[in-house]
């Protein structure tokens, strides 16, 4: 709470800090209201021509200043894979039901629908509380020199393809499926309160 911030004032001087044991009790506090929260599950990691086709038709409107991702280019004898997390829906999946439980409607993203456009759309719409249940990347073996916040990664669907030789595979133009933390950073998320980071390799510093 006393931590100094830009403006020269205390943390606990612009913010009501109330110390909780636990996120439950943010979840069970019956005074609590949640807005719009999304839940992230069951992520679809390689998707069809068809299904990228329509993640574009579905989303034409993300804002021009958040920026884009960039396509990786790996070792072609190494190429990442990464499998289908069916916990992972089974999570989001509880989750709803327990919201709705304590009259608090979620809305589910999962298959091709946990995209990389529908995530960025939720800048602005006040979603009080985002669950992500995917793979989470560090790749600290990039260049030293590379910007941090874009080793630093999610991914949602279509991230398979986005490695993919492009020539012979669906490769994804433009939104890559690969969520930066650069990215993330240029989202207007202020009206969240909550987020949960379920994911490997995340806290890495």
């Amino acid at each position: 709470e006393s931590i100094p911030m830009a403006n020269g004032k205390l943390l606990s001087e612009e913010f009501n800090i109330v110390r909780v044991s636990s996120t439950r009790e943010l979840v069970f506090n019956e005074k609590a209201t949640w807005n719009n929260p999304r839940l992230y599950g069951g992520v679809k990691y390689g998707l069809t021509k068809e299904e990228i086709q329509n993640i574009k038709r579905g989303y034409k409107a993300i804002d021009e200043n958040i920026p884009r991702g960039y396509i990786f280019s790996r070792n072609k004898e190494n190429i990442p894979q990464f499998a289908y997390l069916p916990h992972s829906l089974v999570e989001v999946q509880s989750i709803d039901s327990l919201l709705n439980l304590y009259g608090h409607n979620a809305q589910l993203f999962t298959n091709s629908e946990a995209s990389e456009e529908s995530f960025k759309m939720l800048s602005g719409q006040n979603s009080s509380i985002i669950h992500i249940a995917t793979h989470g990347m560090f790749d600290d073996k990039k260049d030293q020199y590379a910007d941090p916040m874009r080793c630093s990664y999610l991914l949602l669907a279509g991230a398979n393809n986005s490695f993919l030789d492009p020539v012979k595979n669906n490769k994804i133009v433009g939104q890559d499926g690969i969520l930066t933390a650069s990215e993330i950073s240029a989202l207007d998320l202020r009206g969240t309160d909550l987020v949960i980071l379920s994911a490997c390799n995340t806290a890495q510093g």
